[in-house]
C-alpha cells in the first residue's frame, strides 16, 4: 500500500492509495479459488472442481466485486495504522467515504476521504447565568435510617415471653373500622402484621396499641387526617375493633464481619466502610436529580452557543436519520402515517418537521463538538481507580462478577464516557459556582 497523494482543505482531508500490484493479483486469484471451492457442478465433490473447469463458470466481475471488497478492507486496516493517518488527528473516522478511482487486474488505486473536524469556538462555559445547583448534604440519621432498611431482611421474630405490646414489637392482629356504624371499604384486615412505631397506620393507632395483650379484643378511636387520600374519611372520627394475636420482640442482625461478607460489596469489609458506601449511595441518588437540573441548563447553553466554522454533512446526515427514524417507528407503533403523526406530537407540517429536526441534529453535533473540545482544554481524565470503583458499582448493582463486567470491552467504554462527561459536568459546575 502506497499513499501517492494527500489533499487537504478547510472541510475535507483525501488520501490517494494505490494497493500494491502483487497483493491486488494474489487477491484475485485466491478469490477465484474460493469462488470454485463453492460451486456445486454435476459430477464433482463441493470444494473439488478442477480449477479450470471452475472457471468457466466464474465471471471476471463477480471475482473482481468480491476482490475489491475484501482488498479494501484490508487496505483500510492497514490505513489505519500508517504514520499519514496518525499524523492528520483532524480527520473524523466516521465519515469516511471510499472511491475507486482507477482499476483493472493489475491495478487498484482508492481514495479515502473523510470531514475534518469543525474549528469551533466555546461561549463562555466558565460564568452560566442563573446556573441552578446546590450540592446536596447526607446526614447520619441517613444512613442510619438505610443501614437499618438493609438489616430489615435479616430480621428474627421470638415470641413475647409477658405478650405485651411495646414500642418495636411486630404484632399479628384482626382488626376492622366504622365511621359511626357502618364498616367503611378498606378498613378490615386477618391476621394484620404491624411493626409498631413503624407509622404505617395514620396517628394515634399503633400508639393506643401499646400496653394491649394477646387475647385482647377491644376497641381504639382515632382521626383520619385532614389531607387523608380518601375525601370521604378525611378529618372523619373512626372506631377500630381490634382483636390481637401474636406478640414478637424482633432482634436485629449484628453489623459485624460476618454480617458484611454475606452483603458481598466490593471494597466493603467492615461497619466504617459500609457506612461510606451507604453514604456515597445516598449522595448519589440525592445529587442525581440537583445536578440533572443544572447539566440540562449546561448542554442547552453549550449546544445554542457554541459556533463551528462548519458542520460535517456525514454526521450530520447519520443524525437526522436517527432522529427520524425514532419518530417513524414511533407513528408505526401506533400504526399512523407520518404526516399524520407529526401534527399529534406538535408540528405543523413536514416542512416544519423537516426543519426543526435538523435544527435538533445541529444542536446534538455541537453539543458533541463542544464536549469533545471541554473535555481537552480542561484535561479531563478518568482513573483506574475510577474506573474500577464504577466496575464494583455496576457489579453490585446487577449482581455481576466485576471480571464478567471488565471483560466486556463495551461496557467498559461506556463506563469510561460516562464517568468522563460527568467529571467535565461536575467541573463545569465548580466553575461556575467559583464566580
Amino acid at each position: 500500500m502506497k499513499i501517492t497523494n494527500l489533499e487537504k482543505t478547510e472541510i475535507k482531508t483525501i488520501f490517494t492509495i494505490e494497493v500494491d500490484k502483487n497483493d491486488w493479483v494474489n487477491e484475485q486469484t485466491n478469490t477465484r479459488k474460493q469462488l470454485a471451492k463453492e460451486l456445486v457442478i454435476p459430477g464433482f465433490r463441493k470444494g473439488h472442481v478442477p480449477l479450470e473447469k471452475a472457471n468457466s463458470y466464474i465471471s471476471t466481475s463477480e471475482v473482481m466485486n468480491k476482490a475489491i471488497s475484501s482488498m479494501i478492507d484490508k487496505t483500510i486496516d492497514k490505513f489505519y495504522q500508517s504514520p499519514k493517518y496518525l499524523e492528520n488527528k483532524q480527520i473524523i473516522d466516521e465519515t469516511l467515504k471510499i472511491d475507486i478511482k482507477d482499476i483493472d487486474e493489475s491495478k487498484l488505486i482508492i481514495t479515502l476521504s473523510f470531514d475534518n473536524k469543525p474549528t469551533i469556538t466555546l461561549p463562555e462555559y466558565k460564568s452560566i447565568k442563573d446556573l441552578n445547583y446546590k450540592k446536596p448534604e447526607v446526614t447520619d440519621q441517613e444512613i442510619n435510617d438505610e443501614l437499618n432498611r438493609m438489616t430489615m431482611a435479616d430480621r428474627s421474630f421470638a415470641p413475647k415471653a409477658d405478650n405485651t405490646i411495646a414500642n418495636g414489637d411486630m404484632v399479628t392482629f384482626d382488626f376492622k373500622g366504622f365511621l359511626g356504624t357502618e364498616a367503611f371499604p378498606g378498613g378490615e384486615a386477618a391476621d394484620y402484621r404491624l411493626e409498631i412505631g413503624s407509622h404505617q397506620f395514620i396517628p394515634g393507632f399503633e400508639e393506643k396499641m401499646v400496653g394491649l395483650k394477646v387475647g385482647d379484643k377491644t376497641k381504639i378511636d382515632v382521626t383520619f387526617p385532614a389531607d387523608y387520600h380518601a375525601k370521604e374519611l378525611a378529618g372523619k372520627p373512626v372506631t377500630f375493633e381490634l382483636n390481637i394475636k401474636k406478640v414478637e420482640t424482633i432482634s436485629k442482625p449484628t453489623i459485624d464481619a460476618g454480617y458484611i461478607a454475606k452483603l458481598n460489596i466490593p471494597g466493603v469489609l467492615n461497619e466504617v466502610q459500609l457506612k461510606e458506601h451507604i453514604k456515597s449511595d445516598i449522595f448519589r441518588y440525592k445529587n442525581y436529580s440537583e445536578k440533572q437540573v443544572a447539566v440540562k441548563q449546561i448542554t442547552d447553553f453549550l449546544a445554542k452557543n457554541t459556533k463551528a466554522n462548519y458542520v460535517p454533512e456525514t454526521i450530520l446526515d447519520k443524525e437526522i436519520n436517527r432522529l427520524k427514524s425514532e419518530i417513524e417507528n414511533q407513528a408505526k407503533q401506533k400504526n399512523k402515517k407520518i404526516e399524520e403523526y407529526i401534527k399529534e406530537i406538535n408540528y405543523s407540517s413536514m416542512d416544519d418537521f423537516n426543519n426543526k429536526i435538523k435544527a435538533e441534529a445541529t444542536d446534538h453535533i455541537m453539543l458533541a463538538l463542544a464536549i469533545d473540545k471541554i473535555i481537552n482544554d480542561l484535561e479531563i481524565k478518568v482513573s483506574n481507580e475510577e474506573i474500577e470503583k464504577e466496575v464494583n458499582n455496576i457489579a453490585s448493582i446487577y449482581h455481576m462478577g466485576v471480571d464478567e463486567v471488565k471483560k466486556n470491552s463495551q461496557f467498559i467504554s461506556h463506563i469510561i464516557n460516562y464517568l468522563t462527561q460527568d467529571k467535565l459536568f461536575d467541573k463545569i459546575i465548580e466553575l461556575n459556582l467559583m464566580k
